[in-house]
């Protein structure tokens, strides 16, 4: 026997074996979603029934779980001296809820939250033409603050009357959590308003199976 050809051979095969066993981890790993055809299916049977799904069809099949919260909030301090430039002391942050400087204006709905407009911005740089430049934005406004902007991702993006708005939510071990969002405006000057809410996750507990959305659209419209 050619020993060394025997050897060639059994290289090869033991690397299709590889490829095929990772074949099948790929596809076990991504048991949790459903699959496109069963999707298309389910979009044509909703058609028949005089239904029109316009927006896409989440391909999700598992378990869900509840969120837990850490209470802690973010720095407010920094943002309003960030945002504002002003030098007021923590104990006067803490008992505002509106600040207003010249042509900006600081709001604080809550603890997790804040909104700030600006009727007058510095300029709009070259840097805020995409969505990526956007959120590095934000992040240089807010850093020091605690609050993980680079976890926020693109929802949509919206344009009225010369005035675009940028809308990112978090992502949290590849959930979305819409709670926690971000909103930025542009107008011909720059930015002119910011919205943030961010209530820092602690964890996902009890997952629970959910029922697909295809099948709990089917169902509610099987009549």
């Amino acid at each position: 026997m050619d020993w060394a050809r025997a050897k060639n051979i059994f290289i090869v095969l033991f690397f299709l074996l590889n490829i095929f066993l990772s074949i099948i981890l790929i596809y076990t790993l991504d048991s949790d979603s459903i699959s496109k055809d069963t999707i298309d299916d389910a979009r044509q049977a909703l058609a028949e029934r005089g239904v029109a799904i316009t927006c896409e069809i989440p391909h999700f099949n598992g378990s869900i779980g509840t969120l837990t919260y850490d209470d802690t909030s973010f720095n407010r301090e920094i943002i309003v001296r960030n945002l504002t430039g002003s030098k007021q002391n923590g104990e006067s942050i803490l008992s505002t809820l509106d600040i207003k400087d010249e042509s900006k204006e600081l709001i604080f709905p809550d603890e997790y939250s804040f909104a700030f407009r600006d009727s007058n911005p510095e300029g709009l740089s070259a840097g805020l033409k995409t969505a990526e430049g956007v959120l590095s934005f934000v992040s240089n406004v807010l850093r020091g603050t605690g609050i993980p902007v680079t976890d926020y991702h693109l929802d949509i993006i919206e344009e009225k009357e010369g005035q675009k708005t940028y809308i990112f939510k978090q992502k949290y071990k590849n959930f979305w959590i819409h709670e926690n969002y971000i909103v930025v405006e542009l107008g011909d000057k720059g930015v002119t308003y910011i919205e943030l809410r961010y209530r820092k996750i602690d964890s996902i507990i009890n997952g629970k199976k959910v029922m697909p959305v295809y099948q709990v659209l089917i169902r509610h419209y099987d009549r």
